[in-house]
């Protein structure tokens, strides 16, 4: 069954007619795409999330973004349970989520109905991890972890052969990626660049978020993201 689709003024794009009942929401809709995902597989992927999500609600007589409330989405994610794999229904419920997070700074919607909405259990017990001189152990490996790099092994493509980079460099600005390992100072200059895009004038590497974890830990307060709302505030498109 095809869900409504709604032509944008602004240009020849179709979208949900849930996500489109006025030329504010449809802008804000197009945008969450256009301007905050940069990746184009993250992107398709949270499009078809989003449409098959308007879609059941269609289907289930919610034609209204402001009636669609936490219970709804809860529904969706056990429906999507039935027929796809864990991974895959975090992620669509991290593309509504997030989704719905921009509605709310672009004043559509008061509330996002989808962020107390938990996703399905799924995590890996231990996980292996080299470090430096050699040494290798096994630690546990949130779920959350292991969801987010099955969705970007997927959307990479290098999901079949053991032997392949799990972490390759670009080539460039071509968007195409190269056969050679990300070394540590690719990491350091790809966070560089990210903190400047953020507008973050501080020099920062991976081990800044960590020491910014443990101060928040040690001081008594609540880690800033938990397994529920990670991925809708900090999951970002795989580079």
């Amino acid at each position: 069954m095809a869900g409504t689709l709604v032509k944008a003024k602004s240009s020849a794009m179709e979208l949900p007619a849930l996500f489109a009942p006025d030329k504010n929401a449809a802008k804000r809709f197009i945008e969450f795409f256009t301007a905050n995902i940069r990746n184009p597989n993250t992107r398709r992927a949270y499009a078809r999330a989003a449409v098959q999500f308007a879609l059941w609600c269609e289907q289930n007589d919610l034609r209204e973004l402001a009636d669609i409330e936490p219970m709804h989405v809860a529904a969706y994610i056990e429906v999507l349970q039935t027929r796809l794999a864990a991974p895959s229904v975090k992620q669509h419920l991290a593309a509504v989520r997030m989704l719905f997070d921009w509605l709310v700074v672009g004043q559509v919607v008061a509330v996002n109905p989808a962020s107390p909405v938990r996703g399905p259990k799924y995590s890996v017990k231990k996980g292996k991890l080299h470090e430096k001189g050699g040494k290798r152990h096994e630690m546990p490996c949130h779920h959350n972890l292991d969801a987010y790099l099955h969705a970007y092994i997927d959307a990479v493509g290098i999901a079949g052969n053991p032997k392949n980079i799990l972490f390759p460099t670009a080539l460039g600005r071509t968007g195409l990626l190269s056969n050679r390992t990300m070394a540590q100072p690719d990491a350091y200059r790809m966070i560089g660049r990210r903190a400047l895009e953020a507008g973050i004038a501080t020099k920062i590497g991976n081990h800044s978020f960590l020491g910014a974890q443990r101060a928040q830990c040690g001081s008594g307060q609540k880690p800033a993201c938990n397994d529920r709302d990670f991925a809708s505030d900090h999951v970002r498109e795989p580079q």
